[in-house]
Order: C-alpha cells, then sequence, then structure tokens
C-alpha cells in the first residue's frame, strides 16, 4: 500500500525525499516502501490543435469561424523532451494497484491546479469522473520550502475536493484563452495580413497589455512640445551659497515656477540681477509610514525601478531563492498581508537573519525597536497580519534560512526582500523639512525643502539619504543675489513603459494610483483596492509581456517596452472593429475578477463560458460581416483634420494594413496591340515570336477581380504567375514522359515555354523570348463578349499610381497624425523608438517618394566625421561575390543582397543569406560589399550608429560559419564628465545656438 506524491518539479521532489528520508531514486521517481514521490515537468498536456476535432479547422479560413468545440480535449505536448515521457509514468503510477492514495503537491495556485488534474484526467481518474475515481486524492498548499513547512504540509492535508472551484477556475481560464486566441488570431490574420505570412496574435490577456504599449505610443508620438521658461538664481548668505527658482502666481491664482512668455522672464533677470534679497526659512515635520510587505508584482516593480531587472528576471530569481536557496516563501503571491497566527513566527525568523549575511541589518532593525525580537510589532496591526487579506499564499518574506554563495542579482533581491520583511515592524519615519522663500524686490525665489531624517523608525532599515544643509541665515536674513540664469525648456512627452511601470498598470487596470504628496501609504492601500480587477495574475505577467515579445508584438529598448508596428496595427484594428473586450484593459480586469470569484466559489462556470463564447461569436461575425475595405476600418481612429495627399499626383491616400496607398484611378496609356486568338473556356492564348504554338494560360475570376484598377506590372506579375504554373505542369508532365522516351521535339516545346516571360514595354505588357528580341503584344478581350471581358479586364492597357507610404519605417510605426504631418511637411520629427538605437531622429520623405531615416547622433568633438559614403545604385541581378555560407553566388536583390539559393517564400530554403545594404544605419558601399564576400575585411568605415546613439567606427568581415563579426579601433581614454550644473548651462547654450540662425532667417 502506496502513497503517491506528484510535485510539478522535479526540483520540489527532490527537496521532499530528502526531508522525508528513507527513499531510493528511480529514473522518474523517489521510492520507500509506503510512498512514491514522482514530478512532472510543468504542464504535460495542451488542449488539441483545431483539425483534431474537425478536419475543415486545419485550414485558415474565415468562413471555417468561429471554432467551437462541443467538448474540449487534452492531449501530450509536442517537442517538449521527455514529456510523454514522465506523462506516461506518472499516468501508470497513478493507475498502479499498490498505489492507494493520491496527494497532488504541485505549486499551491490555479496552474498547479490544471497540471495535476490534466494528468489525472489522462489518467482516467478526474475528479469530474467520480465512478472512476477510486482512490481518495488530498491537496498539498505549500507556502515555503523549509523543513518544518514541508513536514507541517503534510501533516496539514486537505482533501482535494475542497478546491473544485479554484480547479473550474483554472480550466476555465485554460478552455477560454484558447477560444480567444485561436478564433482571434486566424480571424485578424486572414482578414488584414493577406499574404505577409506573419500572424496577428491575438490573446484574452495579451491584446489588452498591448493596448497600454500602442496607446503610450500614440501620446509620445503626437504629444507636440511646449516651450516654458524657468528663472534660476544663486544667492549668497555670507556663510554660503545656496540656489533658489523664481515661483509666482498665475492669472487664476494658482502657484507657477514657469512662464510661456520669454520677455517676461527676461525681465525678471534683469530685475533681479545684483539686488538685495531677504531669506526666511520655514520648518514643516513629516510622518513617513512603513510600507506594505511585497508580494510578486511589487517586488517586480521595485526591482525594475531599482535595478532595471525585466518581470520574468526578477521572478526567475525570486523562484531560485524559494526553490533552491528555501530563502523565501512562495513567490508567486498577490498578498502583502500575513494571516494572524503567523505573529508567532516572526521573532523566530528575525533571530535567524542575525546569524546571516545580513545579520547587521537585522541587529540594526531591532536596535531601532528596543533591542529585542519580540519588541518587533507593527505600528498597525492589520498593516501586516490581516486574515481578509490573505486568501491562497501570504505575502513574500524571508523564512529565516540563510542562504549561501548567492549571485549578485540574487543578493540584490534577497536584501530588499529581508529589509521590506523588518521595516514591516518598525515605527514611522520623522522628517524635518526646511523650505526657504527668498524675496528680492517683489519677486519670490524658492528653494526645495532640505529634508533631514530626526527619527529612523522604519528608514532605519531601508535608508534614504538627507538632502544638504542649507548655508545658515543671517538673523535678518539678508542674502546677495549672485548670479541669475534664464532657462529655456521644453514640456515632456509621457515617458514610455518599463517592467515596473507596466505591471503596476497591469495590475491596476489601467487605473493610475496617485498618490498624495509624501504618503507611500496611500499608494499602496490604493493599489491594493484596485488589484483584484488586474490584468493577469502575479504568476502570469512576466510571461504575457515574454510572449507579446516573442511573437513581435512589442519590444525592449533599454529599460523601455514599445509596441512594434505589427502590434500597433493589431490594437488600432481591435479597437476600430469597437471589440472593446480584447482592447480595453479595465474590460478584461472584470474578467479577471470573474476568474477570482470563481476560484472562491462566488461565480458560475457556466456563466462564464456563454460569455465566452458569445464573445467569440460576436467578434468573428462583426469582421465576417464588415463591408468595404481595411481602409474604412483603419480610417475610424483618424483625427479630424488628418489629411493624406499623394506627394506624386495630388490624390487622397487611402490606409491600408501595410502602407498608406494613393487611391488615383488607373488610366489608359494606350490600347492592346493585337493579333489576338481566344482559346476556349476562360482562357486566352498568347502568339510567342509569331509562331503558331500557343502557351493556353487559364485565368480565374479570384485572379482579375480587381484588374481595371491594376497597373501594367501588376497585370505582368500575373501573367507570369500562370506561366510559372504552366511550365512546372509541363516539366512534370514531361518528367513522367522522359521514363518512356520521350521525343526531341517535346523537349523543345519545354525549353520555348520555359523562357516566355511578360514585361512592360511602353506602358504596354509584352511576352519575350530569351531566343529572339521580337516582342509580341499580350493578347486581351476586345469586349466581344470573350471570357476574359467577362472577368472585367479591358482592352485598354492602364497604369496606375504606384505611390505608398509604408508605416514601418525601421521599426517605427507611423500614426496616423504622423503620417499626416509628414505628407504636409516632408519631415516629422525628433521620434525614437527605431530599431536598434535610442538616439531620436527624423523620417524624411523624399521626392522620389521613398522615406530615409537622419538620426540626431552625438558625435564626439575630435571624431572625424568626413567621407560619409553617397548612396551607390546598383543593378538588381548583379553578382557581388560568393555567399559567405554556402559559396553560391550573392546578387543585388530589391533593397539588399541575397543569396541566390534564398527564393522568396521557399519554406525549405538552401540558404538563407541576406544582407542589407545599411547597417547600424550607415550605407554599406558596394566596393565595401564586394571585400566582405570575398572573404576579406572592409575598410575602417565611420558613421554606424549604436544603441545610445553615439557614431562609431569599424571594420566588418564574415568569420568561417558565415557571420557577420566586428572589428573595433582601440579605446581612446574617455573625457572628464561636466558637472551637472556646468552640463545643464552648456545644453541650454547649444539649444540657444540652435535657434538663433532660425530666428535670423525669420527676421530676413
Amino acid at each position: 500500500m502506496r502513497t503517491l506524491v506528484v510535485t510539478e518539479k522535479k526540483s520540489v521532489a527532490d527537496d521532499f525525499a530528502k526531508v522525508l528520508g528513507g527513499f531510493k531514486k528511480k529514473p522518474a521517481a523517489y521510492e520507500r516502501d509506503d510512498m512514491v514521490i514522482a514530478w512532472a515537468s510543468g504542464h504535460l498536456l495542451e488542449l488539441q490543435a483545431p483539425k483534431e476535432y474537425d478536419a475543415k479547422w486545419s485550414h485558415w479560413a474565415l468562413g471555417n469561424l468561429p471554432i467551437i468545440p462541443e467538448r474540449f480535449q487534452h492531449v501530450p505536448r509536442e517537442g517538449q523532451g521527455r514529456t510523454k515521457e514522465l506523462l506516461k509514468g506518472l499516468v501508470k503510477l497513478m493507475k498502479a494497484k499498490e498505489v492507494t492514495r493520491i496527494i497532488n503537491a504541485c505549486d499551491a495556485g490555479r496552474e498547479g491546479e490544471l497540471i495535476f488534474n490534466l494528468v489525472l484526467d489522462h489518467a482516467g481518474l478526474g475528479m469530474e469522473n467520480p465512478k472512476a475515481r477510486t482512490k481518495p486524492i488530498d491537496r498539498m498548499w505549500l507556502q515555503s520550502m523549509t523543513t518544518n513547512a514541508i513536514k507541517a504540509a503534510f501533516d496539514e492535508l486537505k482533501k482535494a475536493d475542497d478546491y473544485k472551484p479554484l480547479r473550474l477556475a483554472a480550466y476555465a481560464r485554460d478552455e477560454a484563452d484558447w477560444l480567444v486566441g485561436m478564433n482571434g488570431t486566424r480571424a485578424f490574420t486572414k482578414k488584414f495580413m493577406g499574404r505577409a505570412g506573419r500572424p496577428l496574435a491575438v490573446g484574452r490577456v495579451k491584446t489588452p497589455t498591448l493596448a497600454f504599449l500602442v496607446d503610450r505610443e500614440r501620446d509620445i508620438d503626437r504629444f507636440v512640445p511646449v516651450p516654458y521658461f524657468q528663472v534660476d538664481a544663486d544667492f549668497d548668505t555670507g556663510s554660503g551659497v545656496y540656489s533658489a527658482r523664481w515661483s509666482g502666481v498665475n492669472d487664476k491664482g494658482n502657484k507657477i515656477d514657469r512662464l510661456s512668455d520669454k520677455a517676461k522672464a527676461a525681465a525678471i533677470v534683469a530685475k533681479v540681477s545684483g539686488q538685495g534679497a531677504v531669506a526666511t526659512d520655514k520648518t514643516t515635520k513629516r510622518t513617513e509610514i512603513p510600507p506594505l510587505l511585497f508580494d510578486l508584482t511589487s517586488i517586480q516593480r521595485e526591482a525594475s525601478n531599482r535595478f532595471g531587472y525585466t518581470l520574468d528576471r526578477t521572478l526567475r530569481i525570486v523562484q531560485g531563492l524559494y526553490e533552491a536557496k528555501k530563502a523565501v516563501t512562495y513567490p508567486r503571491t498577490s498578498s502583502r498581508y500575513l494571516p494572524e497566527d503567523y505573529a508567532a513566527e516572526i521573532p523566530k525568523i528575525v533571530t535567524s537573519l542575525r546569524s546571516g549575511p545580513l545579520g547587521h541589518v537585522a541587529n540594526r532593525a531591532l536596535a531601532e525597536a528596543g533591542g529585542s525580537a519580540e519588541q518587533l510589532k507593527p505600528m498597525r496591526r492589520n498593516r501586516v497580519f490581516n486574515d481578509a487579506k490573505v486568501s491562497d499564499h501570504f505575502a513574500l518574506i524571508p523564512t529565516g534560512e540563510n542562504p549561501k554563495n548567492l549571485r549578485d542579482d540574487e543578493t540584490k533581491i534577497y536584501e530588499i526582500i529581508v529589509r521590506r520583511f523588518l521595516a514591516a515592524f518598525l515605527s514611522a519615519a520623522e522628517w524635518e523639512n526646511v523650505a526657504r522663500e527668498t524675496v528680492v524686490l517683489d519677486e519670490t525665489f524658492v528653494t526645495p525643502s532640505a529634508r533631514r531624517l530626526k527619527k529612523p523608525g522604519w528608514r532605519a532599515v531601508e535608508p534614504r539619504a538627507d538632502h544638504k544643509d542649507l548655508p545658515a541665515l543671517k538673523e535678518d536674513g539678508a542674502v546677495t543675489t549672485k548670479e541669475v540664469e534664464l532657462l529655456e525648456k521644453e514640456t515632456q512627452p509621457p515617458s514610455r513603459y518599463t517592467d515596473g511601470s507596466l505591471v503596476k498598470a497591469m495590475e491596476t487596470a489601467g487605473k493610475d494610483a496617485v498618490p498624495r504628496e509624501g504618503e507611500e501609504l496611500l499608494d499602496d492601500e490604493i493599489l491594493e483596492e484596485l488589484k483584484e480587477k488586474g490584468i493577469g495574475t502575479p504568476a502570469t505577467r512576466a510571461a504575457i509581456l515574454k510572449d507579446l515579445i516573442y511573437k513581435r508584438l512589442a519590444k525592449r529598448q533599454g529599460r523601455s517596452i514599445l509596441p512594434t508596428p505589427l502590434g500597433c496595427t493589431l490594437v488600432r484594428l481591435v479597437r476600430n472593429l469597437d471589440l472593446g473586450e480584447l482592447a480595453k484593459p479595465d474590460l478584461t480586469g472584470d474578467w479577471e475578477y470573474r476568474l477570482a470569484q470563481m476560484s472562491s466559489g462566488h461565480y458560475d462556470r457556466d456563466e462564464w463560458d456563454t460569455e465566452i463564447r458569445s464573445l467569440v461569436c460576436r467578434f468573428v461575425a462583426a469582421l465576417k460581416d464588415r463591408e468595404g475595405g481595411n481602409d474604412q476600418i483603419f480610417a475610424v481612429d483618424h483625427p479630424e483634420d488628418a489629411r493624406f495627399t499623394c506627394v506624386v499626383c495630388g490624390a487622397e491616400l487611402v490606409e491600408k494594413t501595410f502602407s498608406y496607398m494613393c487611391s488615383a484611378p488607373a488610366t489608359i496609356v494606350g490600347e492592346a496591340q493585337g493579333p489576338y486568338k481566344l482559346a476556349s473556356g476562360d482562357s486566352f492564348t498568347v502568339a510567342i515570336d509569331g509562331k503558331k504554338r500557343p502557351l493556353t494560360i487559364t485565368f480565374s475570376a479570384r485572379q482579375f477581380e480587381n484588374i481595371a484598377a491594376a497597373t501594367a506590372a501588376e497585370v505582368a506579375d500575373a501573367i507570369n504567375a500562370q506561366i510559372k504554373k504552366a511550365v512546372a505542369a509541363k516539366k512534370k508532365a514531361a518528367k513522367k514522359k522522359a521514363t518512356k522516351k520521350t521525343t526531341k521535339k517535346t523537349t523543345a516545346k519545354k525549353t520555348e515555354t520555359k523562357t516566355a516571360t511578360a514585361e512592360v514595354c511602353d506602358g504596354r505588357v509584352v511576352l519575350k523570348t530569351e531566343s529572339s528580341d521580337n516582342k509580341s503584344a499580350l493578347q486581351l478581350a476586345d469586349g466581344d463578349g470573350g471570357p476574359l471581358a467577362k472577368l472585367g479586364l479591358p482592352a485598354a492597357l492602364r497604369e496606375k499610381c504606384e505611390f505608398s507610404l509604408g508605416k514601418d519605417q525601421r521599426g517605427k510605426y507611423l500614426f496616423p497624425e504622423t503620417a499626416t504631418r509628414l505628407l504636409q511637411e516632408r519631415k516629422v520629427g525628433p521620434l525614437t523608438g527605431f530599431d536598434g538605437t535610442k538616439a531620436p531622429g527624423h523620417v524624411l520623405l523624399k521626392d522620389e517618394g521613398f522615406c530615409d531615416i537622419e538620426l540626431d547622433t552625438i558625435d564626439d568633438d575630435d571624431e572625424e566625421t568626413d567621407g560619409q559614403p553617397q548612396y551607390e545604385q546598383v543593378a538588381d541581378g548583379t553578382v557581388m561575390g560568393k555567399c559567405p555560407k554556402c559559396k553560391d553566388e550573392v546578387t543585388r536583390q530589391g533593397s539588399g543582397y541575397k543569396c541566390v539559393k534564398n527564393v522568396p517564400r521557399k519554406k525549405d530554403k538552401e540558404c538563407d543569406f541576406r544582407l542589407a545594404e545599411k547597417i547600424k544605419y550607415r550605407f554599406l558601399p558596394p566596393a565595401q560589399i564586394r571585400l566582405m564576400l570575398n572573404g576579406e575585411k572592409t575598410e575602417e568605415m565611420f558613421g554606424f550608429v549604436s544603441m545610445r546613439g553615439f557614431k562609431f567606427k569599424a571594420k566588418l568581415y564574415y568569420n568561417e560559419e558565415g557571420e557577420l563579426q566586428w572589428e573595433f579601433p582601440p579605446r581612446a581614454p574617455r573625457k572628464k564628465k561636466a558637472t551637472k550644473k556646468k552640463a545643464k548651462r552648456k545644453a541650454t547654450k547649444k539649444k540657444s545656438a540652435k535657434k538663433a540662425p532660425k530666428k535670423k532667417a525669420e527676421d530676413q
């Protein structure tokens, strides 16, 4: 008679076996006479693919949607190494006669519940199949991985049925995400992406998160800076100098420290310069209450703000401190409180911490509390111990186990957890603020408060530096105005999201909680009120962001997170189609709230399923029934004053999925030249070299549904596609006949067919062969009822304005507002967010109709900038050298260079080598390309732009594996940095110098 214990990971099983003792290790389990401990490896099963439910769902077709299975089925995960082997072993153990009891020891949460129950279902012992269940199933709920906690958890097992609501919520979440993701991705991809080959990945939680990034990016791009002016002054007390800023009152009686009128600011400068002044100090006291304990979201936010860590990195660190080091409690928690009965554990934890690497911090806390661990008590008990705020897990705190051999990042995270834990049990910190007001004539200057800590309280363990004391005043307060400076500034756009600010937005579903001045307590408490309706859970938010980046809907740039052009396209489409649930964070927050309610048994699963299925049917129907083209959908969010005018012909541009395209109708440029001969059926024949050996090409109605508005080039492309198809068919037939000794005549026919191509000549589509320079015109229907006339192909040849403005400019998306400014002014910026660099830049619209990026780079004064290359045109097809990967030829193709074996849209490419004509925003001259492709290094080139916006020099070459390599010159010694004040003045002078010529030009 044995008990089977199932853990989520092998590392947990290792710890159990070590604590309980007496086990022998087997390939996939630990065994002893009365117990077997086996493990999963995360999710072992997944929802099966749509085609397994119905064969028609194997094709991505809008007409086959929605995909809503009557009953969901799970199958083993593919491509996960030992997944199937582990699953088979667990099922075998669950069914074994000797196993009479099963314990679910997977992670204590919604996902852990799902992982275990899916395996149980797969073994035929699921909770929904009570007749097949012959073995009792218990649930273990672990809060930490210490020896005592593990032993206590085995002593306090609960019946698995007690967690039925949590199990229902886990299945509900799993199926809802599949329904929304599968239907949304297929529907949006087929409707809007055409043959682009890139899916628009829609998700119940991912898309609203992406909406935060897109909304912020659009706010940044349409932000128009407003100039303003400030007046700063230095005052001498006789014992020292301090700085102050002018402060006044506006027309509404509100205090201000900036002016919009430069003349008024200059008048203040002239008025107070060199004048005597009187200063007074005002002292106030402020109390700062200890912050709440950490949950996962708050520590992710703290780690992002302090160290620049990503959400995923912080989660991995804390998970390691929990599992491997046993140093902290369960990390994937949403609570910032401890249960009431945990108070007795606090002195034990603190006493243990005193002997560890942070013993000095624990001793400092004890000294502040009065000397003993028993005197560590929160100033308000319900801010630390509160059963009402603890559900599945309590706050993230140290366990008292002192970890060893921590990495640097682990040390940082562990230390802030320990410091926050100790801070929660100390008194409030008391500050003394000294504000100085200086009056010169009747103008007032204010110095920011100098802060001094009077009573440390919790700040003893989370210190914050005092401000430097202000120089003492004379009894009469008399001071001398030493220097006055006029500062020219501009309002700044909102900042992009970082991991810390994004996770806060997700936690509150976008409701930004702003604390009252100096009261961090209110910020924490407001967050606590809002977090129940947040997006995702603490355990999933890192994965949500990671998935957005993986699917190329978002990207990182330093600490900032911003949307990609694909991400911007998706959110705009969802919004413009009025599918609010998919892009409004507050509505998604309501869903998460309902899942939380379901977990606690206060929301019905059937009601949830009905609502999710209704949503899926609604957005699929909205896409199917939508009349008109994509341009009408994108036009929904256009500003009223948006004007898209073609810079080539002056017609209106319409917005499509990837670009703003000219809408001018095609114009007739000539008549088709005969003779033409119609074949039977829906086909026409062409004469090659005037010979009566026609190649019959069949065109479908679908291919020519919009042919009346096609360009000559598009008609030629359509003809070539059909020729290629006919050639492939003839090749196949010839190969088949070759086995039966085909004749030479057949081979000759095959060669002649192969060399026929359609081209545009003087506005007409003609057919040409390699064997002769003679050209015969494409034979078109003459309007007498032929099959092509029925399809709408006129006898006249047409030409159309081909101008289009791409929305993706080096990774920077052009929103309608930005595109309007670019079309009107031919230059827009400065913008940020370009691929590969943080440098701001301008998008330039050239006379030829294409765009270029001009970056505002940072140049060293001593750096040589001569010899910047001019663009050199290279004809398509020009051989440039040998491929570094496969040694075949590399030719000019489009806007770069490709191996001839790199065939576009071919699934199994023989070689994927390609080289852009620009690398890091520097054009590579053809001569340097040839050097690289001949196995040599380029000359040292200047003008590459780094991520930080600096220009630099380098040589380029390919290694033996065909990888691009950089060779940098030796670094010059760094220049001494200017002081903060000097740098500020230098920047102001630079700005003034830049504006001066413009002003001069205006005066002339």
